[in-house]
């Protein structure tokens, strides 16, 4: 009988990851700190926004302060797109994001 290895392998052998190291990044990918908490907490307060309406609501002049943030945290799930709204500054249609509803 052939052994099963305790690694997911894939073609490249840099990629053989335990199961458990895989749960742990999967995770701490929702471990808040920094600037994600900052951005959780006030949409948590003062609902959904464009990127501009939180980096505002935040105390920052530039939106690269929050936007690839934002980004990522929209990427990962912790944040959804949940509509547009045209900028009153760029004049351009632009996301709106907010938190995902609770499950269950």
């Amino acid at each position: 009988m052939k052994q099963q290895s305790l690694f997911k392998t894939r073609k490249h052998t840099s990629h053989c990851i335990h199961p458990h190291t895989r749960t742990s990044w999967l995770e701490s990918r929702w471990l808040l700190s920094g600037r994600k908490l900052d951005i959780v907490t006030e949409i948590e307060n003062d609902g959904p926004g464009t990127d501009r309406q939180i980096m505002e609501r935040l105390g920052f002049s530039d939106p690269n302060a929050v936007r690839p943030f934002i980004t990522m945290m929209v990427k990962d799930g912790m944040l959804i797109e949940s509509g547009s709204a045209k900028c009153r500054t760029s004049g351009r249609t632009v996301r709106v994001t907010n938190l995902p509803r609770a499950v269950g």
